[in-house]
C-alpha cells in the first residue's frame, strides 16, 4: 500500500510540473483550466506522499497517594500479533473441549486469588488465571473453530484488566494478616 501510494504521488507531482510548463504555452482563455489541474495534482500528491503523524499521548501526571489509600489502575486488553507457527499449530489442535476446561480453571483460579490471604497462593493462582485468559483470547483471535460460541470473550478481558485492583487488594490483605501475626506476638 506504501509504494502504491509513493508511486501514484510521484505521478501526481510530474503531472503538476507538465500542467504548469503546459499552463505557460496554450491560449489565455485555456489557463485557467490548467491551473485547476496544477493544483488538484499538487493537493493530490501531497495527501498521498506526506507520512502520517503519529498521535501524541499524554501522560498523566503521577498521583499522590498518602499511606493506606489504594489506587485503581485501569487497562485495556490489546491482543498481540499471535506468529504464524502458533497459529497453524492452535488451529490444529486446539479444541473446544480444551477451551471449556481452561475456561474452567481459569474461573476456579480467579476465585481463588480473590479469596486468598496466602500471597503465594494468590500470585499461582492468578497467573494461572492470566494465562488462561490470555490462552482463550489467543484461540479466539486466530480463530479456532467453535470457539466464538463459548462467550468468553469479556469475561477474559476483564481478569486481564482487573490485574491492579486484585494485586493491591492481595498485598494489602498479606500486609493486614502480617500486621495482625505481629500484633499478637508482641
Amino acid at each position: 500500500m506504501r509504494f502504491i501510494k509513493m508511486f501514484f504521488g510521484v505521478i501526481l507531482c510530474i503531472c503538476a510540473f507538465g500542467f504548469t510548463v503546459a499552463t505557460e504555452q496554450v491560449e489565455p482563455s485555456v489557463q485557467p483550466f490548467f491551473i485547476v489541474l496544477v493544483c488538484l495534482c499538487v493537493l493530490g500528491a501531497v495527501l498521498l506522499l506526506k507520512g502520517q503523524k503519529k498521535a501524541k499521548t499524554k501522560e498523566a501526571p503521577p498521583a499522590i497517594v498518602s499511606p493506606g489509600e489504594f489506587v485503581t489502575v485501569q487497562t485495556e486488553y490489546e491482543p498481540n500479533a499471535v506468529p504464524d507457527d502458533i497459529t497453524k499449530e492452535m488451529r490444529k489442535y486446539y479444541t473446544v473441549m480444551q477451551a471449556r476446561r481452561d475456561m474452567e480453571i481459569m474461573a476456579e483460579s480467579y476465585k481463588l486469588a480473590s479469596t486468598t490471604k496466602n500471597l503465594d497462593t494468590f500470585c499461582m493462582r492468578y497467573e494461572l488465571a492470566l494465562r488462561k485468559a490470555h490462552t482463550l483470547l489467543q484461540a479466539e483471535q486466530v480463530g479456532v473453530r467453535g470457539i466464538k460460541k463459548l462467550d468468553f470473550h469479556n469475561t477474559c478481558t476483564s481478569i486481564i484488566e482487573a490485574a491492579g485492583s486484585l494485586k493491591a487488594r492481595a498485598l494489602h490483605n498479606f500486609a493486614a494478616e502480617e500486621m495482625y501475626k505481629a500484633a499478637c506476638r508482641a
